[in-house]
């Protein structure tokens, strides 16, 4: 699936929220991503779900 992605920085966040979740949990990489400006929503839906999570924009 090919989609557009406006906001590449907050992809980018997102994707290293991941990360951190991996390594030190769930709620780090929400911190991580609340400080960066993501929505609730949003960072509910990317660390509840990481599997659905799009492919990162080249």
């Amino acid at each position: 699936m090919t989609t557009d992605r406006p906001n590449s920085r907050l992809s980018a966040d997102v994707e290293l929220a991941l990360t951190l979740a991996k390594k030190t949990g769930v709620r780090a990489a929400a911190r991580f991503l609340e400080k960066r400006g993501a929505g609730f929503a949003l960072i509910c839906r990317v660390l509840a779900n990481p599997e659905r999570r799009r492919v990162p924009a080249k």
